[in-house]
């Protein structure tokens, strides 16, 4: 008998068939196992929120970058603390010195958030110290991008102006100084030198927190680095402001914002902290939570379990 017969037209259809389902499953196993790996197809994973950014940033360029802006020079100044002219400066200096303000599509191919919509959401966080999540329905980005924006603005900032903006004062500085507080009513000379130093550094302080409160408010980030970054940041822009705004007339009183809107965060000593970060960790505890989700489980079908 020929070997041949054995292999029928029928049988053979048959094999491409289990064939084929069997490169399908082994297909589907490998699929599943790299999505798995990267976190995409994981049960517990929020799916990703379709947020527009095209139209959020086209939103945020009509209210306060285009020709026609529906909001004023004032009303962009009382918002970013600065004028439109500098923020646009330093917004194009920070997307010209870091990659990451740079718009680049994803990997759908849509594009992602533009240097604006990054650069508002940082200053933004640093003029009102509000948490990153309240930037989602505005500037269309999720909390942990927001953050981000934050951390790569300073990072930044910092480079390109430190060197301007945060050396001493040199001798046309000081008398430009002094000529300033002798016409505001402040002698040359004072009686007591280190108590008028002390009262200049709290009121420079001061301003400095009604103007950027995130410096005001207690710190919503734990990395000393961050912290640094923030802080300098914040003396950076400040000291631009004022150069921008030398000879220009402003109308909004800092000083009067600091007194009647101020944060009192008291001192605490180590051992307050330690108990701090021992509390911060029985609230994060896991197997803590739960037990206690079962214990009041249990308590309440004690109570009215009966009842029903």
């Amino acid at each position: 008998m020929d070997d041949t017969e054995y292999f029928t037209s029928d049988s053979s259809e048959d094999e491409l068939i289990i064939a084929e389902n069997l490169l399908v499953h082994t297909h589907f196993i490998l699929t599943s196992s790299c999505a798995t790996r990267n976190g995409g197809s994981r049960s517990k994973k929020k799916p990703n929120i379709n947020r527009v950014a095209e139209e959020g940033a086209q939103r945020l360029y009509e209210d306060y970058f285009s020709g026609a802006s529906i909001y004023t020079d004032a009303q962009f100044r009382r918002r970013f603390r600065m004028s439109r002219k500098l923020f646009l400066k330093i917004a194009n200096d920070v997307k010209n010195s870091n990659q990451y303000f740079i718009r680049k599509p994803n990997a759908a191919g849509q594009l992602g958030l533009n240097y604006l919509q990054k650069c508002t959401a940082a200053v933004r966080q640093l003029a009102y110290g509000i948490p990153a999540d309240a930037l989602d329905e505005y500037t269309r980005m999720a909390e942990s991008t927001a953050r981000k924006c934050l951390k790569e603005f300073c990072k930044t900032v910092e480079t390109p102006y430190e060197k301007e903006f945060l050396r001493h004062p040199n001798e046309a500085d000081i008398q430009r100084l002094l000529k300033e507080n002798e016409q505001r009513g402040f002698p040359a000379l004072r009686k007591n030198a280190r108590s008028s130093a002390m009262q200049d550094v709290e009121r420079a302080f001061g301003v400095l927190m009604a103007r950027f409160a995130i410096v005001k408010n207690p710190a919503r980030l734990w990395n000393k680095d961050d912290l640094r970054s923030i802080m300098r940041t914040c003396i950076i822009l400040h000291n631009m402001i004022i150069e921008d705004e030398r000879d220009n007339v402003v109308t909004f009183d800092y000083m009067f914002a600091y007194e009647n809107a101020t944060t009192n965060v008291p001192m605490c000593s180590k051992l307050d902290f330690s108990a701090f970060l021992t509390r911060y960790k029985q609230v994060h505890d896991t197997a803590m939570h739960y037990q206690l989700r079962n214990d009041l489980i249990e308590h309440l079908w004690n109570m009215r379990g009966e009842e029903e």
